[in-house]
């Protein structure tokens, strides 16, 4: 009996937890979790919005640039620019 009040003494002594405790322990691990849960869900509704107001915004730029004559991101460039150098230029080229 004395080793075991002496275990419980070196592990920080302590007591078992009641049935009320345990309830009310368990009560605020659901309302933690439901805080963490709409806070996720506010930031995933604040970061989808965002992304929909981007891809209309991208959407109106690229209609935008057919009606005058081109695309954004077509690979076009203006007359004054030659084309970037890539990678794959180098992959594709042949030296006779």
């Amino acid at each position: 009996m004395e080793l075991r009040h002496q275990i419980r003494y070196q592990t920080g002594d302590k007591h078992p937890l009641t049935k009320e405790e345990r309830a009310a322990k368990k009560e605020q691990s659901r309302k933690d979790a439901e805080t963490v849960l709409t806070a996720r869900k506010k930031a995933d509704d604040a970061f989808r919005a965002n992304f929909e107001r981007l891809r209309a915004e991208r959407l109106a730029r690229e209609t935008a640039g057919n009606l005058s004559g081109h695309s954004v991101g077509d690979g076009s460039t203006p007359d004054n620019e030659s084309p970037a150098f890539g990678w794959g230029d180098l992959l594709h080229r042949t030296d006779d």
